[in-house]
């Protein structure tokens, strides 16, 4: 596929990590298919990451990802032509889940 004047950032699936210890992070983000999700059969784009403050985050992602925001990290993924500079962007959704409590048998 030829590149796009102006890219498409397809959507991404929830990412959901575990919360060992329940205080709202996870460091078991699995993020090594975000890229290809994100860009599809795209070529000749650039994919950069932003926080919810518009800093910037590296790229490609560190896999696995922890979490900065307690519960639920909200990134901006943009799609880029690196000769226009047009751009796309869309919503990666970073969701802890405590461990389950299990109750003791009576």
């Amino acid at each position: 596929m030829k590149q796009a004047l102006l890219p498409i950032a397809n959507d991404l699936n929830e990412l959901i990590g575990c919360d060992d210890n329940e205080d709202g992070i996870s460091e078991y983000f699995e993020t090594s298919g975000v890229a290809s999700q994100v860009v599809g059969n795209q070529e000749g784009v650039l994919v950069s990451y932003f926080d919810a403050n518009g800093n910037s985050l590296p790229s490609p992602l560190p896999n696995p990802y922890t979490n900065t925001v307690v519960n639920e990290e909200i990134i901006t993924v943009r799609v880029t032509n690196p000769q226009t500079f047009c751009y796309n962007e869309t919503s990666l959704t970073l969701t802890t889940s405590s461990r389950p409590h299990l109750g003791i048998p009576t």
